[in-house]
């Protein structure tokens, strides 16, 4: 399957969908990307603006999954990772970067630009015993 975001006049992302791989397989003429786009606009208008998006990529890297869960995918897979994030409803797309980010949080957080990801000023603690939430106020992460 191919996963395309649709997005609205203010590049935010309204839903994600996905076109049967059988659907859109590239020819000499067009890419994946453009007959996807194409079969979705048929099918919603050709007004609506959709950008392919991949399900397997989060923060510029390209997970795989098996048997014990979700993993960063091998260097020769990493060739699939596409646009730095997986969006969901409400994310903003930025054709500049060719990205798909979340909306900034707080204040204080600021953007990479590798991952695509807004993150905190101090490091996320690395005890995983606990469950921590950002403290916008005193700049820390405080246990929930």
């Amino acid at each position: 399957m191919a996963y395309f975001a649709k997005i609205n006049t203010d590049n935010v992302v309204e839903e994600t969908l996905f076109v049967r791989n059988e659907l859109i397989t590239a020819d000499e003429i067009k890419t994946e990307e453009q007959k996807g786009i194409e079969h979705l606009q048929k099918m919603f208008g050709e007004d609506k603006t959709f950008v392919q998006c991949s399900y397997n990529t989060h923060a510029n890297q390209y997970y795989v999954e098996d048997e014990t869960g979700y993993h960063v995918a091998s260097e020769e897979l990493q060739s699939k990772k596409l646009r730095k994030n997986y969006p969901s409803p409400g994310w903003i797309w930025d054709s500049s970067r060719d990205c798909f980010y979340e909306p900034k949080i707080f204040d204080s957080w600021v953007f990479n630009e590798d991952t695509a990801c807004y993150e905190a000023p101090v490091a996320y603690p690395s005890d995983d015993t606990k469950v921590y939430q950002w403290d916008e106020v005193n700049q820390e992460w405080t246990v929930v």
